[in-house]
């Protein structure tokens, strides 16, 4: 999350980009890799996910969030 590489088109469209913090990038890492990588779904996990969407939006007044793992979308089926 913290890579240039992933921030450049957005800085290019000038679409200022935040991330979350340590800790928030922490936990989404190990819910990826020992949950949804697995087929694991948990309303846990879910609700943690959207406390960190939450806490930017708070925070930053963040418009939007880029789901840029393949995985992630996997918290919110059905929802």
């Amino acid at each position: 999350m913290g890579n240039d590489f992933f921030k450049a088109p957005f800085l290019h469209a000038y679409i200022t980009m935040v991330t979350p913090n340590e800790e928030e990038m922490t936990y989404i890492h190990e819910k990826i890799s020992s949950e949804l990588e697995l087929g694991i779904i948990k309303e846990e996990t879910r609700k943690g996910i959207l406390r960190i969407i939450q806490h930017l939006k708070d925070a930053e007044g963040i418009d939007g969030i880029v789901i840029g793992c393949t995985e992630l979308p996997f918290a919110f089926q059905g929802v």
